[in-house]
């Protein structure tokens, strides 16, 4: 129930001590510069985003008006799209069958929005580590590498990996993940709007 961009105080308070902070919440206003727009229809290519925005000026990353873009990469490439940029947005692509994880965001990398995407038959196949596959514990529809921060995830669906997972009585269950986001710098918004099921 908290508006965006606006300034709060929160009063904390136990039975021995209290504290007052002052936050504010961050825009949902993102100031668009450079549209890459991927071309309608099916590709088998994965997109590299290396482009940075700017605060000012967000790089989009998005598909035609009320068309298609769908990348089916065949279980054949790790990743549908990799960010290796700042200040970055894609909206709207659809993802089928990345060998790995629909979406890599690489480390360190930061204001990164990913929303109103479908990821969908990712990671690698074969079941749970403890019957005897030692890939894909992590494989993710997005999956962000250490140390990046401000990452906004809103409105997506992301469902049916192609992996399984074990059972607590087999080991420490392990599996593929809808979204993973490691050793992050903070400032992330994943949105309970987005759908994740397996």
């Amino acid at each position: 129930g908290l508006r965006p961009n606006t300034g709060y105080e929160v009063n904390l308070q136990t039975q021995s001590a209290k504290a007052n902070i002052k936050f504010n919440t961050k825009t949902d206003v993102f100031p668009i510069g450079k549209t890459t727009i991927i071309a309608e229809g099916e590709s088998d290519k994965t997109i590299s985003i290396t482009e940075s925005g700017s605060p000012e000026a967000y790089h989009l990353i998005t598909v035609p008006a009320n068309k298609r873009s769908v990348l089916n990469m065949k279980n054949v490439h790790d990743y549908g799209i990799e960010i290796d940029a700042d200040f970055v947005i894609v909206r709207g692509v659809e993802i089928r069958n990345a060998r790995v994880d629909g979406i890599r965001i690489r480390k360190s990398r930061h204001d990164i929005i990913i929303e109103g995407c479908y990821i969908t038959y990712w990671g690698r196949l074969g079941g749970p580590r403890t019957y005897g596959n030692l890939e894909g514990g992590t494989d993710s529809g997005i999956y962000a590498e250490n140390g990046t921060w401000n990452l906004t995830i809103q409105r997506n669906l992301i469902e049916d990996p192609r992996g399984a997972s074990n059972d607590w009585e087999t080991g420490h269950p392990t599996g593929p993940q809808g979204i993973s986001i490691i050793q992050s710098q903070g400032g992330n918004v994943i949105r309970f709007n987005d759908i994740v099921s397996t």
